[in-house]
């Protein structure tokens, strides 16, 4: 089984009122024992819902990273 994932997430605007442009993110994941690291590329730095209403930027790609622990 392999260690190593790529990850693809998108919110397109269906209907309501066009704020942004969809936003969108992918990440390459790999699994270390209990720890997950992520380096995530996006055209949002959205974190709630309410953000990810009002769309991405299409001039931007912003660069992230996450660490997850698995404690169980």
């Amino acid at each position: 089984m392999g260690t190593t994932y790529f990850v693809l997430e998108a919110s397109p605007r269906l209907s309501g009122l066009v704020i942004g442009d969809a936003e969108y993110a992918f990440a390459i994941e790999k699994r270390v024992g209990a720890h997950v690291f992520s380096l995530v590329f996006g055209n949002s730095a959205a974190t709630t819902y309410r953000q990810l209403a009002h769309g991405g930027v299409p001039e931007r790609l912003n660069l992230g990273f996450k660490l997850t622990r698995k404690f169980y």
